[in-house]
């Protein structure tokens, strides 16, 4: 497969002090180019208000209260994990223009990704969904009986995640999953996706109850820790099922 580049974000500045022009320089970018990445999982107007909230929680922790620096550092791994979930959507962006058009050049692929403000990682075949993480993670959704169209009955959500126990020294201690609507029609009669809706399970053979039946969306990120923004992952690609 031909060599494609991945977005990445830039550890040194997701650092508190430098985080909210980061993510404000990503925000520009995502809404200029609206048009190639018409569907980040956390929306343009949702991730403004994660950086808003964090802005305004940082300067009221600067000279309040304990309470006031915990709320600040929740609202910044709020942003944290947001900014995770759009930079892997940017990824699949980049994965579905290449599969769509397999003699799209690699300059190309590489300033759509510039275009939104992110950096980029040389990467071999298909962008990894996990980042930098190395943790080789899978997701199907679990058929009673139709098997590979990905149904599952009585109003249960199945999937099972595929990888591996530990990243580094540190132990996979749960599996977030997130699942909504997907988006569908187009023009007048577009409807958007529905909003996420979290799931934590601390089994790979993740199992949601209560489901209304319908086609969902559905994503998986492992967590390391007890942070889902500190210790979470980057998110696995976005895969569809249907549930009856």
């Amino acid at each position: 497969m031909k060599r494609l580049p991945t977005a990445v974000l830039d550890k040194g500045k997701l650092k508190q002090s430098l985080i909210i022009n980061y993510s404000g320089s990503f925000i520009t970018g995502l809404t200029a180019q609206a048009v190639t990445f018409p569907a980040p999982p956390v929306s343009v107007t949702d991730l403004n208000t994660f950086r808003n909230t964090f802005q305004q929680d940082l300067a009221n922790a600067l000279k309040g209260s304990t309470a006031d620096t915990q709320t600040k550092n929740n609202s910044y791994k709020a942003l944290v994990q947001a900014l995770k979930a759009d930079v892997t959507y940017v990824n699949q962006v980049i994965q579905t223009t290449y599969e769509a058009d397999t003699n799209v050049n690699y300059a190309t692929l590489k300033s759509l990704i510039l275009s939104t403000g992110l950096k980029t990682n040389k990467n071999v075949g298909r962008p990894n969904p996990l980042g930098n993480s190395r943790v080789a993670t899978t997701i199907s959704a679990v058929a009673k009986n139709l098997g590979k169209t990905g149904t599952n009955v009585n109003g249960v959500l199945k999937v099972r995640v595929t990888a591996a126990k530990k990243y580094g020294t540190s132990a996979i201690k749960s599996y977030w999953l997130q699942y909504r609507t997907p988006a569908s029609g187009s023009g007048e009669t577009a409807v958007p996706a529905g909003p996420w809706i979290d799931y934590i399970s601390t089994s790979s053979r993740i199992q949601k109850t209560g489901v209304n039946s319908g086609q969902y969306d559905y994503m998986v990120a492992p967590v390391i820790g007890v942070f889902q923004g500190k210790d979470q992952l980057n998110w696995s690609p976005i895969q569809q099922v249907i549930v009856t």
